[in-house]
């Protein structure tokens, strides 16, 4: 993943939502708002990838997600931008290391994720139109 927002799977504990360091937010989202799932990206052969810092949310629910996105971003850029596709609380905390799984359908409503071109064919995500 070069940037973008991927769901994560097996985090569904809310300990780590009271753990902390990290910034709260509230979605503006309506909960339960039917939405179109983000969109995988794959990035052209041979560019570079923008320099980019990880932080990891978790949501109310007590699911989680990744995010990789510009370096200049402080937390609370990242809370305004995630409050307009999430609903209901969440907060986000910096990450400079971690190993995470992500979900079997890694895409987040309202966001893109951008990877790395894959030698290998790609599984698809998510249920088939």
């Amino acid at each position: 993943m070069r940037q973008g927002v991927m769901q994560l799977a097996g985090t569904t504990t809310k300990g780590a939502y009271l753990t902390g360091g990290h910034t709260y937010g509230r979605g503006k989202a309506a909960a339960g708002a039917t939405e179109e799932p983000g969109e995988i990206i794959v990035a052209e052969p041979g560019s570079e990838a923008a320099p980019t810092a990880a932080w990891l949310g978790v949501r109310e629910d007590g699911t989680a997600f990744l995010v990789a996105i510009d370096l200049q971003w402080d937390s609370f850029d990242l809370r305004e931008a995630l409050e307009q596709s999430l609903s209901g609380d969440f907060h986000i905390q910096h990450v400079s290391a971690g190993s995470y799984q992500a979900a079997p359908d890694v895409r987040m409503p309202g966001w893109k994720i951008e990877i790395e071109q894959a030698d290998a064919p790609m599984p698809s995500v998510g249920p088939k139109a």
